[in-house]
C-alpha cells in the first residue's frame, strides 16, 4: 500500500514548524504511540525546540527522543544496527568522530609527510607554502567534507582531478585514502560526521528488513526545514521510503527555499526539485502553500517580498512571498500586544534603517535600543536578538553590552577550547612541565601575564631588563623569554643556576616577583603530580587548579551580576570542558600520557561541539548569526553590522583546493562545470547571501531594526535600499543618544550640573545627583514606585504606612568627591624628593615636555599593555641586540625561529606581520654594512647604559638611559645610534632639535661614550674567561648583603652605571652626534636620520635637560594638547581613556 507524502510550503512565519507539531499531535490523540513519532531538523537546537514543544503539548514522556538532527537520527540508525549484529567489522558501539578529532588526525598526517615519513601526496608546487600552514589543514578537512557529502570515492575524485586538469584533487584523493587507512585501524567504530549521513543511507540501501522494522516501530515522520538539507539527506530519505515498501509511514516535510543559512555545510534547496522522484515508496507528493504570516508584522511583509524577488525561484518549491495578516489571533500567534513604550509606537512594523558614523556608535546604538525597549517598552532581554553577518563581531558586541551591564549570550563557542582565557595558561603550564625546548619561551611569558601569573606589562618589562643586565655581564645571550623560562625553573628547583648568578629575589616585593612566586608555586605542584605512577593529564591538571586558587576566586566572582559575574561563569564554563575533554582523552587514547593530550588540544582548531553555558543569566540578549537564528523568532530582532562588502560577502566560497568547482563537477557533469565561469559563481554567492540575509530579517514578530555604518571609509550595504527604499533615499545619521544605564545617567546630570548657561537646570540636576548620592531612605513623595505613579510602588507602600524604607546605596560617580578635578589633592608635595637629583630618560623628554601628565600617567603605569607592533619592535631590538654584526642570512634565521615562538595564528595577517619583520631585519643588515663601508665607523657597543649628573640652577637632573648601538667615527668621536621599527618619522626640520637625540648627546659631552665602550670591553674580556675558565661557582658580589647596603647609600642599583657628571654648563666636542635608524617606514631601504653633533654653542640641549627635570619634580602636572605639540615625532597622547583634554577622557561630560 502506497504511503502519503505532504511538502509544506511557506514563507518564514507561516506555521511550517507548527503545523507538524499539530500534526503530531493530532496523530498521538487519534490514540497512536507518541514513540511511533519521528521529528527531524537540520540541527541539534532546532531538534531540541521540537522535542520540548511536543513533549509539553501530548503531557506526556516518551521512551525515545521524539526530535533529532538528521545526524543525529543516522547514528541512531548506525548504533541500533550493531546493537542487532548487523554492521560487520564493528566490534565497539559506533561514536562519532568529533570535529577536533578529525583535525587533529589530518594535521598529524600533514606533519609526518612533511617530516618525508610515508608516502606524502603529489600536491601541486604552487601549494608548496600553504602546506604547513592551518588554513590548508581546514581546506582539506572541507574537502574531504564536500566529497562525503558527494559521495565520491577517491578514484571517481582522482578521475575527475585528472579530466578538468585538477592536480590538487588526485592528491586530496590519495590524502583521502591514507586519512581513512588511519581513522580505521585507529578508531574503526568512529564515523566521520561528514559521512555518517552517507553510511547510514548506503545501510539502509543495503537491508530492506531493516527499513520494514523502521517502518513498523514508526507511523509518522516529520521533517522540518528540508530545504537545509545536503544531498546526503535527500538520500537518506531516499533510502527511508524505497520502491516496493510495503506500508510506509505518512511522511510531511517543510520547506522555505527562500531562506537558507546552511550554504556553507552543503545545503542545496534545489533538491526540492523533483523531490516525489526520490521517494518511490509515496504515491505522491501532495504540496500545500501556507499563505498566513503568523510572525511578521504587516509593514515587514513588503520588505521581506523585496528581498525574497531578487532570489530565483526552485522549481516544484514555489512559495507565497507575500502572506497575508491573520483576520482573528490564532493558536500561531505569541503575542499580539505590543507593550508600552517604544514598541507601541511601530505602526505595522516596518523595518527601521539606522545610520550612524562609527563603529564605536554602532556599538553604543546597540545599547541605546535594547534598554530603551527593556527600561521603557517593559521587555525582558531574552525578548531581543542581535544578528550579524560573521560570527567574529558576536564577542566585540558581547564585550560592550557587558561593559553597559546587559547580559547577553553567545550560544555556540566560536573558538577551540584551547584559545579560551580561563584555559590557556594551564595548557602553557603543561608545556613547560613536559620540558620541551620548543615555544617553551614564549609559553613562560604568556604564562607569566595571563589571569594566573597577573604580572603588569610594565612589572614584565623591569623584571626582563632585570635578567637580560645579569645575562649580558655573564656573557650571555639568551633572549629575554628564555631567561623568564630558566627563571621559573630555577623557581620550581628543576633547573640550577648554570652561571652562578642568583635568581629574581622572590623574598623581596621587586617588579614581577609576585607572579613568578605564584606561577612557581602551581608549577611545583604540577611536577609532583607528573612524578607519580600511573600519571594521566588529568591529575596534574587538578593539581594545577587546586595550586592556582582560581576556584573560589571565580565561584565568590560568579555569584555576583555584571560582567566580572558573566566571565567567571564563562571561565569555570571552560574549565569543566577542559577536565571533560582530559577525561574523554583518557577513555578514548588508553596509555597516553599528559604530552599526548596536550599535543592533542593544542593542536585543535575547532570548538567541541558547544561549549554550553552551565551557569550565567537566564535572561539575557542573543547574539546570533543567520545560522544560529535560523527556526527562531523573537518580538525584537536588530540586524547589525550590514556594510558594503561585509553583507553580501561576494567573496567567492572555496579556496586552494577549488571545493566548489567539485561540486559542479557532480552536479552539472565535468562537461557543464567547465564552462562555469566566475561571475556565475559571484551570482550564486549573491543569492546565498540573499537568502541569509532574508532568514535574518524574518525572525522579528513586532520590531525589526538593522543598522549600518556610513563615514567616509565606509558604506551601507546595497540591502538596505532593497529593504526600505524610502529611508534610503534621503539617508541621515541617526543620533546616538546616551544608553540608559546608572552610569550614564550620572555622567549626563553631572554634565548639566556644569553648564554655566543654564543655571535652573544645573539646580535641578545637582538636587538628582544629591538624591542618588545621599539617599537616607526617608519616604520621598515626589518619586514613582516601580510600578510608575499611583500603582503602588514600594515607595507608596512605604509613605501610606508611615515606615521608612531601607536607604539604597549611594549612586557610584554621582558625589562629588569622586568627580576628577574637585577632589582635594592628596598631597601636595613634590613628586619627587628635593634633595635628589631628579631622573630624566631621553626617550621620555618630548613627552615631558609635550604634555608632562602624559608623562606621569605613563612611567605610573597607567599605559596600554603591550600590542603586537610593540612586540614586533621589542623583537626586532633583541635580535639586533645578540647579532649587532652578523650577516643577512643568519639574523633572518634568528628572527625566524623568534618569531615562531610567537605562536601568532596562521593567517594572512601574520604573513603580512613576517615580511614586515623580515623587511625591518634586513635594513638593518644593510645599515650595519654601510656603518662600516660607507661611514667608516666601527662598533663600540651594544645596549649600554649610562647616567649623567646634570647640574641645573632648579633642580639637578640624573640623565639615565641606555643606546641600542654605540659607534665610534673616524675621529674617535662616538655616536649613538636608535634603531625605530615604527611606521612614522620626524620630518628633516624636527631632527635639529630632537629631545631624545639632544640628551644622547648631552650624555656623550660628560664622557658616557668612553664609560659605555669601557663597559662592554670588560664585559667581553669576562665573557671570554669565563668561557675558557667555565661556570664559576661564585655569587654575584651585587648580591651580599654589603653590596646591597653601599647601593642604598649611594642611590644606585645592581647592575647601574657609574655616575658622571657635566662639568660646566656647556657642551664639550665629545659628541660625535645622534642617529634615528628607520627601520619600520615604508621606504625600500633604512632611514638615517642625523642629528649633527652639538658644540658648545648648542646650550638649548643642556637647557631642555633641565627643563625636564624640572617640570618632573613638580607638585602639579599639567596636560597640554595643540596642534604643535600632539603628534609630533609621532607621539600622541598616552592614556587618552582618562585624559581630561580627549574627548573620550573628559569623565565629567562623556555619558
Amino acid at each position: 500500500m502506497a504511503g502519503t507524502g505532504t511538502l509544506l510550503l511557506g514563507a518564514p512565519g507561516t506555521g511550517r514548524s507548527t503545523a507538524l507539531i499539530r500534526r503530531a499531535l493530532d496523530f498521538v490523540r487519534a490514540g497512536n504511540d507518541a514513540a511511533s513519532v519521528l521529528l527531524l531538523a537540520p540541527g541539534r537546537l532546532a531538534a531540541d525546540r521540537l522535542r520540548q514543544e511536543f513533549s509539553e503539548r501530548i503531557g506526556a514522556t516518551v521512551s525515545s527522543p521524539p526530535a533529532r538532527a538528521w545526524h543525529s537520527y543516522a547514528f541512531d540508525l548506525l548504533r541500533r544496527a550493531h546493537a542487532a549484529g548487523q554492521l560487520p567489522g564493528v566490534a565497539f558501539e559506533p561514536r562519532l568522530l568529533s570535529g577536533p578529532e578529525q583535525d587533529v588526525l589530518i594535521g598529524q598526517m600533514i606533519e609526518t609527510h612533511r617530516r618525508g615519513i610515508g608516502h606524502p601526496p603529489a600536491w601541486p608546487t604552487d601549494l608548496g607554502e600553504a602546506l604547513r600552514t592551518r588554513g590548508f589543514r581546514r581546506e582539506i578537512r572541507e574537502f574531504l567534507d564536500r566529497c562525503a557529502e558527494f559521495d565520491l570515492n577517491p578514484d571517481q575524485v582522482r578521475e575527475l582531478g585528472r579530466g578538468m586538469d585538477h592536480p590538487e584533487w588526485v592528491a586530496a584523493a590519495d590524502f583521502r585514502v591514507e586519512y581513512e587507512q588511519l581513522r580505521r585501524l585507529s578508531m574503526p567504530h568512529a564515523y566521520d560526521p561528514s559521512a555518517l549521513v552517507h553510511e547510514a543511507a548506503a545501510f539502509l540501501e543495503t537491508h530492506p528488513e531493516f527499513v520494514e522494522q523502521e517502518h513498523t516501530r514508526l507511523r509518522l515522520i516529520l521533517a522540518d526545514d528540508l530545504q537545509e538539507a545536503s544531498p546526503a539527506v535527500v538520500r537518506l530519505l531516499g533510502a527511508l521510503y524505497p520502491a516496493g515498501l510495503a506500508d510506509p509511514a505518512e511522511l510531511v516535510l517543510t520547506a522555505c527555499p527562500d531562506t537558507v543559512v546552511q550554504g556553507f555545510r552543503g545545503a542545496l534547496p534545489e533538491l526540492l526539485t523533483g523531490l516525489e522522484r526520490r521517494l518511490p515508496a509515496l504515491s505522491g507528493l501532495r504540496s500545500v502553500s501556507l499563505a498566513t504570516s503568523h510572525r511578521m508584522p504587516a509593514g515587514l511583509v513588503p520588505a521581506f517580498e523585496r528581498i525574497a524577488h531578487r532570489i530565483p525561484v526552485v522549481a516544484g518549491a514555489l512559495t507565497q512571498r507575500t502572506p497575508a495578516q491573520p483576520t482573528q489571533p490564532t493558536e500561531e500567534q505569541t503575542d499580539d500586544v505590543a507593550p508600552a513604550g517604544p514598541a507601541a509606537d511601530q505602526g505595522d512594523g516596518a523595518p527601521e534603517v539606522l545610520l550612524v558614523g562609527s563603529e564605536q556608535e554602532e556599538l553604543r546604538l546597540l545599547s541605546q535600543l535594547i534598554l530603551e525597549e527593556y527600561v521603557l517598552g517593559g521587555r525582558g532581554l531574552e525578548e531581543m536578538a542581535v544578528i550579524v553577518r560573521n560570527g567574529s563581531s558576536l564577542a566585540r558586541i558581547q564585550r560592550h553590552l557587558d561593559a553597559d551591564g546587559i547580559a547577553a549570550t553567545v550560544p555556540v563557542a566560536e573558538t577551540p577550547l584551547r584559545e579560551e582565557p580561563a584555559v590557556r595558561p594551564f595548557l602553557d603550564a603543561l608545556w613547560i612541565l613536559t620540558d620541551r625546548e620548543e615555544e617553551a619561551g614564549a609559553r613562560a611569558l604568556d604564562l607569566l601575564t595571563s589571569r594566573l601569573g597577573g604580572t603588569s606589562p610594565s612589572g614584565l618589562r623591569r623584571l626582563r631588563q632585570t635578567l637580560r643586565a645579569r645575562e649580558l655581564r655573564a656573557g650571555g645571550r639568551r633572549s629575554g623569554d628564555e631567561l623568564l623560562l630558566a627563571a621559573l625553573r630555577q623557581i620550581d628547583g628543576t633547573e640550577a643556576s648554570a652561571d652562578g648568578e642568583q635568581g629574581p629575589d622572590l623574598a623581596g616585593s621587586g617588579p614581577g616577583t609576585a607572579g613568578l612566586r605564584r606561577v612557581g608555586a602551581v608549577l611545583a605542584a604540577g611536577r609532583a603530580a607528573m612524578a607519580e605512577p600511573d600519571v594521566s593529564a588529568e591529575n596534574v591538571l587538578w593539581a594545577l587548579w587546586e595550586a592556582s586558587g582560581l576556584a573560589k576566586t571565580w565561584e565568590e566572582a560568579s555569584r555576583g551580576s555584571g560582567p566580572v559575574a558573566q566571565r567567571a561563569h564563562r571561565d569555570l564554563d571552560a574549565m569543566v570542558e577542559l577536565f571533560k575533554s582530559a577525561e574523554r582523552f583518557a577513555e578514548q587514547q588508553t596509555g597516553a600520557g599528559v604530552e599526548q593530550f596536550l599535543d592533542y588540544l593544542d593542536s585543535q582548531d575547532l570548538p567541541m561541539d558547544t561549549l554550553a553555558p552551565v551557569g550565567g543569566p537566564s535572561a539575557a540578549v542573543s547574539l546570533l548569526t543567520p545560522a544560529s537564528a535560523a527556526g527562531r523568532e523573537w518580538p525584537v530582532v536588530i540586524v547589525s553590522g550590514v556594510q558594503d562588502g561585509v553583507w553580501p560577502n561576494l567573496t567567492v566560497r572555496g579556496g586552494l583546493l577549488a571545493a566548489p568547482q567539485l561540486a559542479d563537477a557532480v552536479f552539472l557533469g565535468p562537461e557543464q562545470a567547465a564552462r562555469v565561469t566566475h561571475g556565475m559563481r559571484v551570482r550564486e554567492t549573491r543569492v546565498d547571501e540573499l537568502r541569509m540575509f532574508a532568514a535574518a530579517i524574518s525572525r522579528a514578530s513586532q520590531r525589526l531594526v538593522v543598522t549600518a555604518v556610513a563615514d567616509a571609509e565606509t558604506e551601507p550595504s546595497e540591502l538596505l535600499a532593497m529593504l526600505a527604499p524610502d529611508q534610503m533615499q534621503q539617508p541621515a545619521l541617526t543620533p546616538v543618544r546616551r544608553p540608559m544605564t546608572l552610569r550614564g545617567l550620572v555622567a549626563e546630570l553631572r554634565r548639566a550640573a556644569q553648564d554655566p548657561q543654564d543655571p535652573e537646570r544645573a539646580l535641578r540636576a545637582a538636587d538628582c545627583l544629591a538624591r542618588l548620592a545621599l539617599d537616607d531612605g526617608a519616604p520621598d513623595a515626589d518619586a514613582p514606585g516601580e510600578g510608575g505613579p499611583g500603582e503602588g510602588g514600594p515607595v507608596d507602600d512605604a509613605a501610606e504606612g508611615g515606615a521608612p524604607r531601607a536607604p539604597l546605596p549611594p549612586v557610584p560617580g554621582a558625589h562629588p568627591e569622586d568627580w576628577w578635578g574637585l577632589a582635594p589633592l592628596s598631597s601636595t608635595e613634590p613628586a619627587l624628593p628635593a634633595e635628589k637629583p631628579v631622573p630624566v630618560t631621553p626617550s621620555r623628554m618630548e613627552g615631558i615636555v609635550r604634555s608632562p601628565l602624559d608623562w606621569f600617567v605613563a612611567v605610573s603605569g597607567g599605559q596600554a599593555g603591550t600590542d603586537l607592533s610593540r612586540s614586533l619592535g621589542t623583537l626586532i631590538h633583541e635580535v639586533a641586540q645578540d647579532l649587532p654584526e652578523a650577516a643577512g642570512h643568519e639574523l633572518v634565521g634568528e628572527l625566524r625561529r623568534r618569531f615562531e615562538a610567537l605562536r601568532l595564528p596562521e593567517t594572512w595577517e601574520t604573513e603580512q606581520t613576517w615580511q614586515r619583520a623580515e623587511t625591518m631585519i634586513r635594513k638593518f643588515a644593510q645599515y650595519a654594512v654601510d656603518s662600516r663601508l660607507k661611514e667608516g665607523r666601527r662598533l663600540a657597543g651594544i645596549e649600554g647604559s649610562f647616567q649623567v649628573l646634570v647640574p641645573g640652577p632648579a633642580r639637578d637632573a640624573l640623565l639615565t638611559g641606555r643606546v641600542d648601538r654605540l659607534e665610534v667615527d673616524q675621529l674617535g668621536r662616538y655616536v649613538v645610534i636608535d634603531l625605530k621599527t615604527g611606521r612614522h618619522a620626524p620630518t628633516k626640520a624636527q631632527m635639529a632639535h630632537h629631545p631624545q637625540l639632544a640628551g644622547y648627546q648631552v650624555a656623550l659631552a660628560a664622557g658616557a661614550g668612553q664609560a659605555m665602550a669601557a663597559q662592554a670591553a670588560r664585559d667581553g674580556a669576562e665573557a671570554r674567561d669565563g668561557a675558557d675558565a667555565g661556570p664559576s661557582d661564585a655569587a654575584d658580589p651585587g648580591d651580599s648583603p654589603d653590596a646591597a647596603a653601599s647601593q642604598q647609600a649611594s642611590g644606585r642599583r645592581d647592575g647601574d652605571p657609574e655616575v658622571l657628571e657635566l662639568r660646566g654648563a656647556r657642551l664639550t666636542e665629545l659628541s660625535g652626534g645622534a642617529a634615528l635608524v628607520q627601520l619600520g617606514t615604508g621606504t625600500a631601504s633604512y632611514g638615517n636620520q642625523q642629528q649633527e653633533a652639538l658644540g658648545p654653542e648648542d646650550q638649548w640641549a643642556v637647557e631642555l635637560v633641565q627643563r625636564c627635570a624640572e617640570l618632573i619634580a613638580h607638585e602639579r602636572f599639567q596636560a597640554r594638547h595643540t596642534e604643535q605639540n600632539t603628534g609630533a615625532h609621532g607621539l600622541g597622547c598616552a592614556l587618552p581613556e582618562i585624559c581630561p583634554l580627549c574627548a573620550s577622557g573628559r569623565q565629567v561630560t562623556q555619558p
